[in-house]
């Protein structure tokens, strides 16, 4: 059951539609093999693989419209449904054009949220209810707009003529295809990379593996980088109080036992980190996107609570008093950041 705790890393793993969110959640080990039970699925897989690439066919060839946009557009998706480390990308891409001297925007879906409006434009006031959790977290960490629309290209000319941003960044949309874009970027995570290696119902994957063949990057995300990818990994330093201007060093944690929750797409990746830096650890996983009551956390008071910012920016209004979230630290090797400034270069 989502929130019972399971110690020392026991959890099991639980989206950008609401589809593959209830598939996500049937059958996560099941696409983690091939069993019997995923062959009888194939015929399905086949199917769904079929309608992928005649989609993206017409596409291409011009039988259905693609939107193109007066700015580039960088895309950061993948091919598997779940938690690869997508939006910490997003963030570490925005900065960098920043970096750039660049004015960049954020499109995105704002899965879990209920806006009021599209497309909506994201302050760090505005709620995870109603921009959805990675919007609220991104807006809470960066000074750039952030655009929250399901019509991707809505959202991307939102950022371009009323915003005056002069490059925009997609968090996810690899697969919205009515979208142009100018750079694509495929993250890959979890040491399993593609799951049992099937497509939707049968596996994980949203499109065949032979798409990363066509995308201009693909990102390693805490696995051994293959040759032509990028390596990517995550790393916390520090913890900040929840609802209060305080910051503590992770090793004043050490030794001591805390509740670690997650309601990510890979919350076993967050619990590990929060166990390397010597926490011991009541691991409570969430579904994804969760959204959390007050009566989440009532079985939590003995002890300090540690979760993920993501997930933080959904707990700010429940009263925790020892609260904590952790920042992430995005690493990627170098030559990362060099390959796509010469992307972007006209």
């Amino acid at each position: 059951m989502a929130g019972e705790p399971v110690h020392r890393l026991a959890a099991s793993s639980g989206n950008n539609d609401k589809m593959i969110q209830r598939l996500r959640l049937a059958a996560p080990e099941l696409w983690r093999t091939r069993s019997p039970a995923t062959r009888l699925l194939l015929p399905l897989s086949w199917m769904y693989m079929a309608i992928v690439r005649l989609r993206r066919s017409c596409y291409a060839s011009g039988l259905c419209r693609v939107v193109g946009f007066r700015r580039p557009v960088v895309v950061v998706g993948g091919i598997a449904s779940g938690g690869s480390g997508k939006t910490p990308l997003a963030m570490h891409v925005t900065r960098l054009l920043v970096q750039q001297d660049l004015r960049p925007g954020i499109v995105s879906r704002g899965y879990g949220g209920s806006p009021s409006r599209a497309p909506l434009v994201v302050n760090r006031d505005t709620p995870a209810a109603e921009c959805g959790d990675e919007a609220a977290m991104m807006a809470r960490n960066l000074t750039v707009p952030i655009v929250v629309d399901a019509n991707r290209p809505r959202g991307v000319n939102a950022l371009i003529s009323r915003l005056g941003c002069d490059v925009v960044v997609s968090d996810d949309g690899l697969q919205h295809y009515a979208m142009d874009r100018q750079v694509e970027i495929a993250v890959v995570g979890g040491g399993d990379r593609f799951g049992n290696g099937y497509c939707l119902p049968a596996g994980p994957l949203r499109e065949p593996r032979s798409r990363l063949k066509a995308v201009d990057m693909v990102v390693s995300n805490g696995s051994p980088a293959r040759p032509g990818e990028y390596s990517m990994n995550f790393r916390i330093d520090a913890f900040c109080r929840l609802n209060r201007d305080e910051t503590r060093p992770g090793a004043e944690f050490r030794g001591r036992r805390v509740h670690a929750i997650a309601g990510i797409g890979n919350p076993i990746g967050f619990f590990s980190m929060v166990s390397d830096l010597g926490l011991d650890i009541d691991a409570h996983p969430f579904p994804d996107h969760y959204r959390y009551k007050s009566e989440d956390f009532s079985a939590m008071q003995d002890a300090p609570i540690v979760m993920t910012e993501k997930d933080a920016v959904k707990c700010l209004d429940i009263p925790l008093d020892n609260a904590w979230y952790a920042p992430i630290i995005t690493e990627l090797n170098e030559g990362f950041d060099k390959k796509l400034i010469e992307l972007l270069k006209p």
